[in-house]
């Protein structure tokens, strides 16, 4: 077993190269593609001791940034060896532009993912609650609820709703883009039903109004009985009516009929409609993430015990 004493042989950290490659595949196994990347080395083995990588696409709200991974093996960590590969990888984004950093994926809002984002200057920029629902409860009472909003005639004439094998895939990547953020190479895989959290095409829902794509319910089944919906997206021309009801009414319509019972989803703070849509239906709250964002201008180095650049 390697013995690493960080304080007494230093480390450095150096944007990744192709040798690397193996070595941030071991660190950081969920992430594709990336933008920016670097690696610790410590400086007695030469070795690989943690990584860090940005995301090619940027988040657009609140500010403009990457998704970023991080991992450090857990011999070398409590030695700033996260948080200057986190300074090195908000100098790369500032220099492209970017206003923040924000964590890759949510994280659990009392794990210890959480407390580590904390450690190394993050914020939850976002909470998002995690809701179970019966089908059957919901399509009783949404079908109504649209029928009505159809006799109003809210319904611009132009729109419909078509399954996601239908829609055109890279209108609905920069939707979700736009709106929720994430990696396209990844979003492709998953639109294209590939994986096991590939969104089912039959049964996922997409928004046309007129021709432009305005909305998508994405989901994955989970088992026998359940649907998770990965997400939930309407253009912000319509959100806050009959938009969200119909794409879901027409999303569980899907469901029913291949013995789904349950379906599981995730609520935004800034998607207020479909977390006031959870409580009238008796959504039952399973648990909560949030989203991590660090200001690019509020960074500040750490410690790095002799190590170089």
């Amino acid at each position: 077993m390697v013995n690493f004493d960080l304080r007494a042989s230093g480390y450095s950290i150096r944007s990744a190269g192709p040798a690397d490659a193996k070595a941030l595949r071991m660190l950081l196994p969920a992430t594709g593609p990336t933008g920016a990347s670097f690696v610790a080395v410590d400086g007695r083995h030469g070795l690989v001791i943690g990584g860090a990588a940005a995301t090619r696409e940027p988040r657009r709200e609140p500010w403009v940034g990457p998704g970023v991974a991080l991992h450090v093996i857990e011999p070398c960590r409590r030695s700033g060896v996260g948080r200057r590969l986190v300074d090195h990888l908000a100098q790369a984004a500032r220099a492209g532009g970017a206003q923040a950093l924000y964590g890759a994926k949510r994280v659990d809002i009392n794990g210890l993912e959480m407390r580590a984002w904390q450690a190394l200057g993050f914020a939850v920029c976002e909470t998002v609650e995690h809701h179970r629902l019966s089908l059957a409860r919901v399509e009783a009472q949404l079908d109504p609820l649209i029928e009505r909003i159809r006799g109003r005639a809210r319904i611009p004439s132009s729109a419909r709703i078509i399954p996601l094998y239908q829609a055109d895939l890279l209108a609905v990547v920069q939707l979700h883009l736009d709106n929720l953020g994430g990696e396209r190479h990844d979003l492709l895989r998953r639109l294209r039903g590939q994986g096991p959290d590939g969104f089912l095409p039959h049964y996922s829902k997409v928004l046309l109004v007129g021709e432009r794509v305005s909305g998508a319910v994405l989901g994955h089944r989970k088992d026998a009985d359940t649907i998770v919906v990965d997400a939930n997206i309407v253009h912000e021309r319509f959100r806050g009516g009959w938009a969200n009801v119909w794409l879901k009414l027409e999303t569980l319509r899907g469901a029913l009929p291949l013995g789904i019972k349950d379906v599981e989803f995730t609520t935004f703070d800034h998607y207020r409609d479909t977390r006031v849509f959870a409580k009238r239906f008796g959504g039952v709250t399973i648990g909560a993430s949030a989203l991590v964002v660090r200001r690019i201008d509020a960074t500040a180095a750490a410690p790095d015990f002799g190590g170089g650049e």
